[in-house]
């Protein structure tokens, strides 16, 4: 498989088909009308359409090289060396005879990568290529020293392998946040350019030129905060996020998060929530991220997407022992 690439089916374009609608709306009303600036209009739409057009693209992309996977659609890389365990993102049996289309899972030494399924090739291939790189390793058990005595007992109380220590991935596998952000401010600042030249040419009341030299004005200060916004990625946006660490026992968790420090019983737990996506609206910024929504008496603690193993294999443990 050395050389080939693995990618996911480009999804359907329904933002280049909105916008061109739009664009046609505002040209056919323009023309029916014969009104030359309902026509001009369509200039924003267009622009969007084209935009769109331009960066539309596959979700997944990888090439595999002679070291490694390189990770096209986020621009990282994960050595061969460096992968530990390959697991089907499904949970099922590598000699399960079901659909060969199912999300593979790389834990690696710096965190961990999920390849979609409906790839371009068999996924039970795939998984068996990097199956023949995969090294176990043994678990890093350092933690925070806030938590180091309570690791401590509960491994000396009910053995390492019924103890579960995380600690902070340090790769973030993922695309820069605000792409479509900065590929529509683009198509306004590229529309306002074309209105302003159009105004600029016309007879006064030159309208079209007022118009654009606004668009142009808006279109490069949201392309401004949509490339601040792609140049945070890298971090979960929590302050000391590399020193944090979680800890799941029988007896409950301990977790040390930012400012949060804590031990919580799994009699005092009251309700669990799995959130795999951040939501688009939320009252709280803590809200707004991805987690494990743990519910107890007068606290409601998350447990965020900052650890080296995923989110649902941690909320399968909370699970297990709780219930």
């Amino acid at each position: 498989m050395i050389g080939h690439e693995l990618y996911t089916a480009r999804p359907l374009p329904w933002g280049t088909m909105f916008w061109a609608v739009m664009a046609g709306i505002f040209l056919v009303g323009g023309a029916a009308a014969s009104n030359p600036h309902v026509a001009l209009a369509s200039v924003l739409p267009a622009c969007c359409s084209i935009a769109l057009l331009l960066g539309w693209r596959r979700p997944f992309r990888a090439r595999l090289t002679q070291d490694g996977v390189e990770l096209l659609h986020a621009r990282g890389f994960i050595p061969y060396d460096d992968i530990h365990e390959v697991l089907a993102a499904d949970g099922r049996r590598a000699d399960a005879e079901e659909s060969n289309s199912f999300p593979i899972r790389l834990i690696h030494a710096r965190g961990f990568l999920t390849i979609p399924a409906n790839l371009n090739m068999p996924s039970d291939e795939v998984r068996a290529f990097f199956q023949s790189y995969a090294i176990p390793a043994a678990e890093l058990r350092d933690v925070n020293p806030a938590l180091r005595d309570y690791l401590r007992r509960q491994d000396a109380t009910f053995g390492p392998d019924k103890v579960w220590a995380y600690h902070p991935r340090m790769q973030w596998v993922r695309p820069r946040p605000g792409r479509i952000g900065r590929i529509l401010s683009s198509a306004t600042l590229v529309a306002g350019g074309i209105w302003a030249a159009c105004g600029a040419a016309a007879p006064p009341p030159q309208t079209w030129l007022a118009a654009g030299i606004t668009a142009m004005i808006m279109g490069a200060v949201m392309l401004l905060i949509f490339v601040l916004i792609g140049l945070s990625r890298g971090g979960p946006g929590l302050r000391d996020w590399k020193r944090a660490s979680l800890i799941i026992s029988p007896l409950g968790i301990a977790l040390a998060q930012g400012d949060l420090r804590g031990e919580l019983r799994w009699e005092e737990l009251r309700d669990v929530k799995y959130r795999p996506r951040a939501p688009t609206f939320a009252l709280t910024p803590a809200d707004v991220k991805a987690g494990i929504v743990l519910s107890a008496e007068g606290a409601r603690i998350i447990i965020l997407d900052i650890y080296h193993r995923p989110l649902q294999e941690i909320h399968e443990r909370i699970r297990d022992y709780w219930e």
